[in-house]
């Protein structure tokens, strides 16, 4: 059998793509999902992602099919991992792209004998990767969204760092839907605010101020306030609501992944911590004012002519951690005036 040339787009006609398992980090493989569709037009790009970033792929060109891998479910375990590859086996891939740095990411591609697989010497996988991929450490290149570029930069593919999604029209009615069913009118200016962190609190900027520069917006532009999250974070929604003189309109866990997309679309602006949703807004094209603190803006800041990061430059930041062990000062450093000046140079 003649070996496959995965530099030549006329020998491979089926790729695997192993997806990355957060939203904002999946919304950040988008540059390299285009880029690679660019490369191999006439492949056909399969994404192996979980269920709660499977939705962000629904509807992109790049992307011709969606598998689900369920880690929790029918694929949990080693007897799991078997029963994918066999199923992934049978479709006789050409080429495995992996994004994720994680040694469970090459098991299944490697189990399901996909010939050429590309990706990061990480996590003692390197004997498992039939193309070992080298970070270039150009300093102009310290943005996530580039350490997926380079693995399909090594199959000859290329592009611009930009996250576009797009909104479905599905997606875009039932965002609609939603909306009106809550109240909002066709047309009416919305701001959305994601007040919330799964990771931790330490990523959260305190529950009064997002609630005091939620209604100085509000108040100005004659907008609805979208509250969004998920349902672990309603709690902290609530914390916001409850602080407000207008009442916002509660979107936590009412919204999959599609139809988030599509209210943040709606919006004129996002304010928010360093989320997933963060990332989406920024690639529907909604601007985006997010404030950072133990997280690297320069690596994982949202991309786009209209997002903007607020930040308190402290010693210990960014330390990454999910907790605040000292006093949260990167965060109660930023004050609710500078939120307020950059969201309205956004709006404006």
């Amino acid at each position: 059998m003649t070996k496959t040339d995965v530099t030549d787009p006329e020998q491979v006609r089926k790729i695997l793509v192993r997806e990355v398992n957060w939203v904002g980090d999946a919304v950040l493989t988008l540059p390299a999902l285009a880029a690679l569709d660019r490369r191999f037009p006439r492949a056909e790009i399969a994404v192996l992602a979980k269920p709660w970033a499977a939705g962000l792929f629904a509807g992109q060109s790049a992307v011709d099919r969606i598998v689900l891998y369920q880690a929790e479910g029918s694929h949990r375990g080693l007897r799991g991992r078997w029963t994918l590859a066999r199923e992934l086996a049978q479709e006789r891939f050409d080429l495995a792209v992996l994004f994720p740095n994680s040694l469970d990411a090459v098991i299944v591609p490697w189990l399901a004998r996909v010939p050429r697989r590309v990706g990061y010497r990480t996590d003692g996988r390197g004997l498992l990767l039939t193309q070992v991929v080298a970070r270039s450490g150009r300093s102009a290149e310290r943005h996530q969204v580039f350490r997926y570029l380079e693995l399909v930069r090594s199959l000859g593919a290329d592009g611009e760092a930009i996250p576009r999604l797009a909104v479905g029209a599905e997606a875009g009615r039932e965002a609609d839907r939603l909306l009106q069913e809550l109240g909002v009118e066709t047309g009416e200016a919305c701001v959305a605010v994601n007040p919330g962190s799964v990771y931790g609190s330490a990523k959260r900027w305190p529950a009064e101020r997002f609630a005091a520069v939620a209604d100085a917006l509000a108040e100005k532009h004659q907008a609805r306030v979208l509250l969004i999250g998920s349902t672990k974070e309603r709690d902290v929604l609530e914390a916001v609501a409850g602080r407000m003189r207008r009442p916002p309109i509660r979107l936590g866990g009412r919204t999959d992944l599609a139809t988030l997309a599509g209210v943040l679309k709606r919006a004129r602006l996002l304010l928010s911590n360093d989320t997933g949703a963060m990332h989406v807004a920024a690639a529907v094209g909604t601007p985006v004012l997010a404030v950072f603190g133990p997280t690297d803006a320069d690596a994982t800041g949202p991309l786009g002519p209209d997002s903007r990061v607020v930040r308190e430059l402290v010693p210990c930041s960014p330390c990454l951690l999910r907790e605040c062990p000292i006093d949260h000062r990167c965060m109660v450093g930023v004050g609710i005036a500078q939120v307020l000046h950059a969201a309205e140079e956004l709006l404006a």
